[in-house]
């Protein structure tokens, strides 16, 4: 991504952040723009104030298993002092946009030490899967 990319990203996240409501339960968002192999480039969403200046989503990998399944990879950075507890759960869509009904649609719990790098892999329940969302909110402990 140029740096140009990067500055007009930024300010859209700070327009995106600046507007967005507080509330203890939104969700932080990470889409690709496109699904094609090895995306790094990424859209997001920062409605959470809690994890937006704790948990940064570095990169994004996307590939294809051998069945033709999604296979996403986020790498996840704690920025903060202090241990973050998070939750995450992955969205899959076919080729129309359209949710794909899963039995994956659940929350995941995990712990990142101050200053760690957290992968997180995920593999679509089927090869109809086209694309993806993440979405990251406070472990509700």
């Amino acid at each position: 991504m140029t740096r140009p990319s990067r500055l007009r990203l930024a300010s859209l996240l700070l327009l995106v952040v600046a507007a967005a409501p507080v509330s203890c339960s939104s969700s932080n968002v990470y889409q690709t723009n496109t699904a094609r192999p090895n995306a790094i480039e990424f859209e997001s969403k920062i409605s959470n104030p809690f994890l937006r200046d704790r948990v940064n989503v570095t990169s994004v990998f996307v590939g294809q298993t051998p069945d033709g399944c999604l296979r996403v990879q986020p790498n996840i950075q704690n920025t903060s002092g202090a241990n973050v507890f998070y939750m995450y759960r992955f969205t899959w869509f076919d080729a129309q946009g359209l949710k794909l009904s899963t039995n994956t649609d659940f929350w995941t719990r995990r712990e990142l030490n101050a200053g760690g790098i957290d992968e997180i892999t995920a593999v679509s329940p089927t090869n109809k899967a086209v694309d993806w969302r993440l979405e990251i909110r406070p472990w509700d402990r």
